[in-house]
């Protein structure tokens, strides 16, 4: 009978030792990619300091990449160090730039959803000097699945001025509402002023245009970027 109860725990705990198996099996990639992934930090915003460490970001990412290829919050990471690296070494005119806009793609396809995801496609195809038909693509799902995001908000604006006469007229009145919206909401009116002050001429009328409107009163707008200038020069 001491053997029957032997067997019959064995039977009993084969299938959960089975279980605990398969779940470690399945967790090490995971585990195993945010290690690497944990040795970068944030590279939304670069400094002349954190470019000096760029490649071993890169290499660490790629290695998170290359155990975890379906994590879509990885790839966008790496994206975004290939796209500091490309401006680090000068744009469009930087060897493999690509490699921004394909990382973004293949996160993408995994998570069409994701507003940010097709704002940093934009970026990135605005960067490499990419088709502007295509760009404008990119920025209209950016407004379909995030309409009003305020991560991508000061981005999109930017690109689509710079790019204004390539972009469909519906699209044109969409980022013309959204240049409004962002002047009557105090948190957003800072970035756009900042936005404002490193556009050229033409692009700038664009702004006053949605800002101010035809008959509107330009003091307020340019009250706010003084305002910014000043804000600039403090220490």
């Amino acid at each position: 009978m001491g053997g029957v109860a032997v067997l019959r725990s064995y039977g009993t705990m084969l299938p959960i030792f089975l279980v605990g198996v398969v779940l470690v099996t399945l967790a090490v990639p995971r585990v195993v990619a945010y290690a690497y992934a944990a040795k970068t930090q944030s590279l939304k915003a670069q400094s002349d300091e954190a470019m000096l460490d760029l490649p071993q970001k890169i290499t660490a990412l790629r290695s998170g990449v290359s155990w975890l290829s379906s994590d879509n919050r990885l790839q966008q990471e790496l994206g975004e160090a290939f796209l500091a690296e490309a401006r680090g070494a000068g744009g469009r005119d930087a060897p493999d730039t690509g490699k921004a806009s394909a990382t973004f793609a293949e996160a993408l396809a995994g998570a069409p959803n994701r507003s940010l995801l097709w704002c940093l496609m934009a970026i990135a195809n605005d960067a490499e000097g990419g088709d502007e038909e295509r760009l404008a693509g990119y920025l209209r799902l950016n407004y379909l699945t995030g309409p009003y995001s305020d991560s991508c908000a000061s981005a999109r604006v930017r690109i689509a001025v710079s790019h204004w006469e390539a972009m469909p007229e519906t699209l044109q009145e969409r980022v013309g509402a959204d240049i409004a919206l962002q002047w009557k909401t105090p948190a957003m009116r800072r970035p756009l002023t900042e936005n404002y002050l490193r556009m050229n001429f033409a692009e700038r009328v664009i702004i006053r245009r949605y800002v101010i409107g035809e008959n509107g009163d330009s003091a307020a707008f340019d009250a706010a970027l003084v305002a910014t200038i000043r804000a600039r020069q403090a220490p």
